[in-house]
This record gives structure tokens, sequence and C-alpha cells, in this order.
């Protein structure tokens, strides 16, 4: 499942909350069971079968596939949720304050190793509802895949539209579809990380990409930055910002400009533009 975007210590992003403005600095109200299902995952034998944990699985925002809503844009299966919440707990493995992070998955650095960097994707045409949107995001897509590619280009790192794909898009066929799908505002955006298979590999896009106050292109950044393995830069708790589960590798020293900031704690921007230190830390992953 992907490991999408988060309450007290995680970040969860209600749509009411803070994922229409990718913002996270009101409290919600999940606040109180997460830090109990946090506790009794991390002091006792009980684990997902506790009652702390099963209370917290019943008010968890919820995709349509059954999958919950963390960190704004990412989703989690239920066994996921268990590592993002021992992430969060006292004497967790994640690393110290840094900006640019690659996310850990099953103790391996998750990103595209050599020689498997060609990420070919399809468009869901239909889903779109019309050629105007369509061409839209077919140009948005080109442009971010690009920015990325061009911070090392000796990396072998290549995004490849296969737009004969687009009329019927079949998981599998390519490396990941970009989609269009009322999600009730749960996320403006969400993605995957590279471990994700199957029907997880979607970039899925709500109605709010089209009305936010977020650069289009920008929201398709970041999104292509979970592709690629990275996680939130504010992903240790920057003041004003929410605290964030899981493991993950430090690359670059602190930068609320990073693409991957939310707009809160005096980061982030509206832009949502690749920052130096991105390219920096990007170019320590994929080049060399």
């Amino acid at each position: 499942m992907s490991h999408p975007l988060f309450l007290s210590s995680i970040a969860f992003c209600l749509a009411a909350v803070c994922t229409p403005s990718m913002a996270a600095d009101a409290v919600p109200p999940l606040q109180p069971v997460m830090e109990k299902a946090i506790k009794e995952l991390s002091t006792t034998a009980s684990g997902p079968e506790g009652a702390a944990f099963k209370e917290l699985l019943a008010v968890l925002p919820r995709d349509f596939d059954g999958s919950f809503i963390v960190e704004g844009d990412l989703a989690l299966s239920e066994e996921e949720l268990v590592d993002h919440l021992l992430g969060l707990a006292p004497g967790s493995q994640s690393s110290g304050a840094g900006e640019l992070k690659l996310s850990i998955h099953n103790g391996q650095m998750d990103f595209y190793a050599k020689p498997d960097r060609k990420l070919t994707y399809a468009i869901d045409k239909a889903s779109f509802g019309d050629d105007v949107r369509y061409r839209e995001i077919t140009e948005l897509m080109e442009q971010a895949t690009g920015e990325w590619e061009a911070i090392a280009p000796e990396s072998g790192l290549d995004f490849v539209h296969v737009s004969e794909q687009d009329a019927a898009p079949v998981a599998g066929n390519v490396n990941f579809i970009v989609e269009f799908r009322d999600a009730g505002g749960l996320f403006i955006a969400r993605s995957f990380f590279p471990h994700d298979s199957g029907e997880d590999r979607k970039l899925t896009i709500d109605p709010t990409f089209y009305t936010s106050q977020f650069i289009k292109k920008g929201v398709l950044l970041h999104e292509l930055g979970h592709v690629l393995g990275y996680r939130h830069e504010h992903i240790n708790g920057v003041p004003g910002c929410r605290r964030e589960g899981g493991v993950f590798l430090t690359l670059t020293t602190e930068d609320p400009r990073s693409v991957m900031h939310y707009f809160c704690g005096g980061g982030g921007s509206l832009d949502m533009t690749l920052s130096p230190l991105d390219k920096q830390g990007h170019a320590i992953v994929y080049g060399g």
C-alpha cells in the first residue's frame, strides 16, 4: 500500500483541517487517540489487536480502497500504519533533523537502483473527463518529470509517457498510472513509494488540484518526490508542523524551501519548486 502523506505526532491532514492547503498547523481531535495507540504499540504486546489501535482505526480517514490517508497525500495499509506509528514512539530509529529524506522500507533504502530507472506511466484519459484537462495534465507531467530527470542526467532516470496506454491503462502494463478521482478533498493529490506494487502504483489527482492556491506543477513535483522515495522535509516535527513516523535516511541539511516541505512552520511555498538542496540530495541518491 502506498506510504502516502498525517494527528498529534503523525500529521493527519483531514480535508477540513489541512489537506487542501497542505498545511498542518491545526491540532486535530485525533491526537489523544493517536497518542494512546502509539503508547500501546510501543509498550505492550497487544500489537494491532490492542484496543487503542482499534479505536484509532475506527476514526482515521479512509480512501475508497480502504487505505488510511496519512500525512495528507499518502495512503497506508494497516500493517504500514503500525510501522508508521512505531516510528513516532520514543527511541524510534528515525534519523535526526535534516532536509531531503529518503524512505527506508524493510531496512533497505527505498529508491530505484540501476538499471531499473525507466519509469513508464500512462494517464487515464477518460478519468480526466475532457481533452483540455487531459492535455494539461500531460504537459504538466512532462514538465515535472523532466525537472527531476535534469538534476542528475547521468543517473539513467527516465520517465516515459506511454500514451498508447492512456485509453485503457492497466496496472502492470506501465510502472504507474496518473488518474483523476474525486476523493472528497482527502488530499490534493496522492502518490506512492518505490516499494509499492500493483494497484497502489497510482498518482491520484483530486478536484482540489484545480482549485487550491498551489502551483499545479509544484504539486506534481512533490508527488513525484514520493514516487522517487522521498519523505516530507518536516518529518521530525518542525515547530508549526506535525511530526511524522516511519524510518528514513537524512540526505542534506535542513531547508524549509524544499519541495517536500508542507506549507507550515514558516517553510514551504505555494510555488513548490525544487530547491538547491533538493537537487543536491537527489543527486546523492540517483547521481551516484
